[in-house]
Formats: structure tokens, sequence, C-alpha cells
């Protein structure tokens, strides 16, 4: 049986995981049928746990997700969205850019098909939050100083492919051409797909996880 690890990010719950878990298992390009979900708080409240589950098998993150892999050895690292160093109170001013974008056509809703996929986001964050505001808050500081690109350079020194994935209307985190040519330095396959916001994996998973095929297949 193939297994992948799936570790969502700051404010995902368990409706979040549970979509990108179906996305996964559906995905020709990770043809698992098996995947170990964790969110955000309860991987960083459990490294141990998470170091276990992720040996030698594919580990994908959206988000902050990315850093409880720190120390991890899985087959393979496919990372979306990751942090990269921003001051707290961008990120928390950000977030209201997040949200709203959510609702906005053009953004978070494409077509009028997403209204349910941005009210099911919402009803996640709202009850991650409600239920471990302070579990998931209190990371922001380390989520704030976090280098994705310097975790996935590790990654590949120690054998490990590691590709970060980024979206074109991120509004969290954008690399810049000096952090585009560490990441190539490093041998770290970064990649923008040409649409999509911060929470397009948790948003429209299946389309995601089609579209990172689709780019990995082209750059190959």
């Amino acid at each position: 049986m193939s297994r992948v690890v799936y570790i969502g990010g700051v404010g995902n719950g368990t409706i979040s995981l549970e979509r990108v878990t179906a996305a996964l298992i559906d995905s020709p390009q990770f043809d698992c049928d098996d995947v170990d979900a964790f969110p955000f708080a309860y991987a960083m409240d459990h490294p141990d746990e998470v170091r276990d589950a992720a040996l030698g098998v594919d580990a994908v993150a959206h988000s902050g997700g990315i850093l409880p892999l720190k120390g991890t050895y899985p087959k393979e690292i496919i990372a979306f969205g990751s942090p990269l160093p921003t001051k707290i109170r961008t990120l928390l001013g950000r977030t209201v850019g997040l949200i709203a974008g959510l609702h906005l056509p053009g953004a978070g809703l494409e077509t009028f098909r997403d209204i349910p996929a941005v009210g099911m986001c919402d009803l996640d964050i709202i009850t991650e939050f409600g239920l471990h505001p302070r579990r998931n808050l209190r990371r922001l500081g380390e989520v704030s100083v976090f280098n994705a690109i310097h975790l996935a350079r590790d990654a590949v020194a120690s054998g490990i492919p590691a590709s970060l994935v980024y979206t074109r209307d991120d509004e969290y985190f954008k690399p810049t051409r000096e952090q585009m040519a560490e990441a190539e330095h490093g041998r770290v396959r970064v990649m923008t797909l040409p649409t999509g916001v911060h929470a397009e994996l948790v948003l429209r998973p299946a389309k995601t996880l089609a579209a990172y095929k689709l780019m990995l297949t082209e750059a190959t």
C-alpha cells in the first residue's frame, strides 16, 4: 500500500484535511491509497509522530505545514505556499486580504461553483481557530522567520527531492529574484502556478494538484 503524509497550514482544520486527503488519493501524480493527515498545530506539538509517519514516503504540505517537516526524512517534499521570512504584523495584515480574496470573483471565487468550497474554507478556519486558537497563533513567530528554501535546500543536500509550489496571486508569500536564485543554487525546484490564491490547495485541491502535475510534466 502506498502512502502520503499531508500537513495542513495554520488554521487548516478537519474539513480542509479531508478535502485535500481525498484529492491526493484520487490524484494520479501521487498514486496513493492512504494519507496520514495532520493539522498544523497537532503536527508542531507531536514532532516524533510526524517524523515516524513521514519516513520514506512523499510529504505534502500547505503553507506553514512545512515547518514540522524539519528533521524528517521523507522520500520527497512537495510544499504549497510555504513561508518565507515575513514580519508578523505583515502576515496579520495579509490575512485580511486573504479572507477578503476568498470571496472575490476572479480570486477565491473563480466561478459560482466555488461558492460551496469557499463556505467550507470559512467554516474550517472558524472551527479550527475556535477549537485551538492558542495552539495555532502561538506559532506565528516561528512561521514569520521560517525560510522554506533553506529547509528544501537542506533536504536536497540529504538526497531528498524538494519542490516549492506557489500561486500567482498568493497573498502571503512570493519568492524574490534573490530567493529564486538561492533556490536554484541549492537545486530546489520552485514553481509558480499561473493562477490561484494562497489557499488554493485547500480551496480547489484536485485542480491544484492537477496544475502542479502539468507544470511538472512540462518542466521535465
